[in-house]
Formats: C-alpha cells, sequence, structure tokens
C-alpha cells in the first residue's frame, strides 16, 4: 500500500491498483494529491476489476477526501461541499458533451481568480475541455468521468505553488479506442505514443485529418503544452503510461519516461496536468501559436490557396454569421455548421465569421464548427473573411485550413 499518493511518485498508486487493489485505508496515509483521489473515485464509480475499496476516517488524508466530496461521488448521492475559491473545486462527474463547457469554466473561475491569472486560467481551461471532451467522446465508460483541480501550496511547493488538473475514468483506454481504426497499432505503449502525435484519434482512419467532431489534436496539444509551460504531465492508461517534465529554462528540452515496471498503468484513463504559477506561459495566445506551428508542421502541406481573410474586409454583399455556438459544445456546433454554416457556403455569396466572446477555443471545437466548411469554401471558391477572433483562436484557424485542405 503506497506511504502517500503525490505525483512526484505517481507509480506507488498505480502500483498498488495494478496488484489488484483490496481496501485503502486514508488513515494510513501521509498525503494524498487531488489526482489520487480522482483516480480511486472513477474506478470506485466503475463496475470492474480491480475493486477499489476506500475507507475515510478522521486522519489528514480523510479529512481532505471529505473536504473535496469523495465519499457523496462514489456513492452516487449530490455533492453538498462547497468549493474553497482559489484552493480546492470538489471531485464532480459527468458523461456529456455539454457538461464540458460549464465545468471548465467553473473550475478555472474558482481557483484563478485573479486578473494576473488570466493566462494561467486560459491555458487550464483548454486542458480540461480537452481532457473531459476525450472521456466523453473516446473512454466508453458507464459511468463517464471524474475531475478535479486543487491549488498545491504546500508541503513541496511551498515554494513553487502549482495548480494540478486531474481527470480519470475506468473505460478501455487508449489502446482500444485507437486499435479500432489504427489496426497497425501492436501495443499500449505504442498507442500512448501514437495517441500524442497529431491527427491520430479513434475516430478516423490513419492518414486523415479529422472527422466530423475530432481533429486528433487534444492530447499532442495537451503534451505540447507541459512541455512549452515546464509543467508535469501524467497519462497513463490499460498496461501504459508516460510521465512528461517541462525544462523550466528551454522550452525545447523536456524529460520523458514511461512508468515502470513496464506495463504500469491505469485501468481506463487517468490524466493529471500540473502547471506551476512561477514558470507558466506569460502569453496563451503565444503558446497557442507555437503549438499549432508545431503541429503544421507535421501537416503535409499540399494547399496553396487560402480562404480564411482575417484582414481584408467583406464585400458588401458577404452574408454576416455571427459565431454564437456555445463555446465546446461539439454536438450544438456540428449541427450549427450542417444548417447555417455550410449553405451559406453553398449559397455561394462571400461569408463573414464575426467570433465574439471566444477567447479560448480547443482545435476540436473549431474542426467540429469548420472543416466542412472550409473544405466547401474551396470547391465554391467562396471566401470566409474572419473579424473579432484573437491571436490564439487565429492560429487555431490557420491550422485548421492548413489540414482540412491538405488531407
Amino acid at each position: 500500500m503506497p506511504l502517500s499518493i503525490s505525483l512526484h511518485r505517481p507509480e506507488d498508486l498505480l502500483r498498488w491498483i495494478a496488484d489488484g487493489g483490496g481496501q485503502l485505508d486514508l488513515d494510513d496515509l501521509e498525503g494524498v494529491d487531488i489526482w489520487g483521489l480522482v483516480a480511486l473515485a472513477a474506478l470506485r464509480r466503475e463496475p470492474a476489476e480491480p475493486r477499489v475499496g476506500v475507507a475515510l476516517g478522521s486522519g489528514g488524508a480523510s479529512r481532505f477526501a471529505s473536504a473535496v466530496g469523495f465519499r457523496e461521488l462514489t456513492n452516487g448521492t449530490p455533492t453538498t461541499t462547497p468549493s474553497e475559491p482559489e484552493r480546492t473545486v470538489p471531485l464532480r462527474a459527468l458523461d456529456a458533451f455539454p457538461q464540458v463547457e460549464p465545468t471548465a469554466r467553473e473550475i478555472t473561475r474558482l481557483l484563478l481568480r485573479g486578473e494576473d491569472q488570466r493566462e494561467v486560467r486560459r491555458t487550464i481551461h483548454y486542458v480540461i475541455v480537452e481532457l473531459l471532451r476525450n472521456v466523453v467522446q473516446h473512454s466508453r465508460a458507464s459511468s463517464g468521468g471524474v475531475v478535479a483541480a486543487q491549488v498545491m501550496r504546500e508541503g513541496p511547493y511551498a515554494r513553487s505553488p502549482a495548480i494540478q488538473v486531474a481527470v480519470a475514468d475506468g473505460g478501455v483506454g487508449i489502446l482500444a479506442s485507437l486499435r479500432s481504426r489504427n489496426p497497425e497499432i501492436a501495443s499500449a505503449e505504442e498507442a500512448l505514443d501514437k495517441a500524442r502525435w497529431p491527427f491520430v484519434s479513434g475516430a478516423f482512419e490513419r492518414g486523415l485529418t479529422g472527422s466530423r467532431q475530432n481533429a486528433g489534436m487534444g492530447l499532442f496539444f495537451i503534451t505540447e503544452m507541459a512541455k512549452l509551460t515546464a509543467s508535469r504531465l501524467l497519462i497513463a492508461t490499460r498496461d501504459a503510461g508516460v510521465f512528461v517534465q517541462g525544462d523550466p529554462d528551454d522550452i525545447d528540452r523536456h524529460d520523458e519516461r514511461l512508468l515502470r515496471p513496464r506495463g504500469l498503468g491505469f485501468p481506463g484513463t487517468l490524466v493529471v496536468f500540473e502547471l506551476p504559477f512561477a514558470t507558466a506561459a506569460p502569453d496563451y495566445d503565444g503558446l497557442i501559436r507555437v503549438i499549432a506551428d508545431r503541429a503544421r508542421a507535421r501537416t503535409p502541406a499540399r494547399a496553396v490557396d487560402r480562404w480564411f481573410r482575417f484582414d481584408d474586409e467583406p464585400p458588401p454583399d458577404a452574408r454576416r454569421l455571427v459565431v454564437s455556438v456555445a463555446a465546446e459544445d461539439t454536438v450544438a456546433a456540428e449541427r450549427y455548421s450542417q444548417e447555417v454554416l455550410q449553405p451559406a457556403v453553398l449559397s455561394g455569396r462571400p461569408l463573414a465569421l464575426v467570433f465574439t466572446n471566444l477567447p479560448v477555443a480547443t482545435q476540436s471545437y473549431l474542426h467540429t464548427l469548420l472543416f466542412e466548411v472550409i473544405r466547401l469554401a474551396w470547391a465554391k471558391r467562396v471566401p470566409i473573411y474572419v473579424a473579432g477572433a484573437g491571436p490564439a483562436v487565429q492560429s487555431s484557424l490557420e491550422l485548421l485550413e492548413q489540414y482540412a485542405l491538405g488531407g
């Protein structure tokens, strides 16, 4: 049984689970990070092996678990535990796309309240949305997933506070998710590696650059974010796990190691992202631009025409549409694309898209909204004028245009 559950030694808890789990008394632990409670809660909610029991007493780790709603969540009762602003957000479960954006917004609003934390808030918002979308779209977990977050300021974090976000599910794992469309993937370790490439997903075949609601970019963007912000990233899935540590002194250098012993993972998928405040990227827009450039460098560039116009005024006959679809609701975005945007392009008139109140937009969301639109625009030779898109959104749109027309 682990002595503590810490991201400094994630193997301790994962090895205990791999050995069959059993009964874990939190009073026997010296401490527990929020990610450990997320992992245990996900397993407690999913009716699968290994069976994990958790006893709460009166010790420090037990009190922390009670404070973040562990007992209520695992018992299936409503969580009454309030959040502690700028400290913790209680564990919560979700299993549908409409829950993704409100959950990410609430977590970041509660934990990162200062105006000086705006860029960190946008980064963490992006991470949460992508991880929760993966749970809904790929995990096949009957109980959905579990998410929570914590600001770390004590013990080893006293000198370098950080925000830790964790998402876990008891689903099929990354290998099973990818293999249905990528049968050449032979092992869990290979699947874990491929999942962090751009344009790799269980939603479309190898060699393509997306499906209707999936760009295949989620874990690629999150891994690159960890490298660029000197963050720590743990991804553990069935029979494989990887730990990534960015270098605060060099954004082009990072440490990466597979969890050992070989085959150590998590019965489902567990992702932990821990961003230190001291080394957080001061410029979210610049961060997205660098990641988009890295993805673009690994994308076939066969298109020479460009249909997004960011600096030109639309002609008088352009049809003006405000992009007001609920951010990150890919079901609604797909419906809006099919019912409004695609018919507008097929009419042959220039299209003017106005983005409002969308400072953060994941690649998957923009992909769902505009992937088919840009392909139709190319076929009909219809330019799309874009207004109101911030630098990060513009970088993502430029990347979308390249792979939509290149693959």
